[in-house]
């Protein structure tokens, strides 16, 4: 029987290996880094730093639809109507420069609340918002009636 003399170890080759990460190298400094620098710079914001100065807080004006018996009433401060259009004389006086909340309960159909947008777009006034209640749950009304912790 013959014995076999155990062969030497592999070494792998890095030739090929060196020769591609010379190839990426190359690629990474042809590629034009200086005009991709001036690129990023315009999707910065353009204001710089922090801004020091207070800014005065818009004046909110809110109209509330409330949905009763059955039919909606719009409330704008004192002045109450059957129909958003009714506000619209009172909307003319107080004028575009306040931004306007339209809040309403749960229980408002969405016509009602898209009266008021309407009315408002009528008017030109683009700065409003809309806020809104929800009805609670049997269970949350509950927790309502809880006492208060001793």
């Amino acid at each position: 029987m013959k014995r076999h003399e155990p062969a030497a170890p592999v070494q792998p080759s890095f030739t090929s290996l060196i020769d591609i990460a010379f190839l990426v190298l190359i690629f990474f400094m042809a590629l034009p880094l200086k005009n991709l620098d001036g690129k990023l710079e315009a999707f910065l914001p353009r204001d710089r730093g922090i801004e020091l100065t207070r800014s005065e807080p818009e004046h909110t004006v809110r109209i509330r639809v409330v949905h009763r018996d059955g039919r909606s009433q719009y409330r704008l401060g004192e002045h109450e109507a059957e129909r958003a259009q009714d506000l619209e004389r009172v909307l003319r006086a107080l004028g575009a420069d306040n931004r306007y909340e339209v809040h309403a309960d749960a229980r408002v159909p969405w016509d009602d609340i898209v009266d008021v947008v309407d009315l408002l777009k009528a008017l030109d006034y683009e700065k409003m918002s809309f806020t809104g209640t929800t009805i609670p749950s049997s269970d949350l009304r509950g927790l309502y009636r809880l006492p208060a912790p001793q």
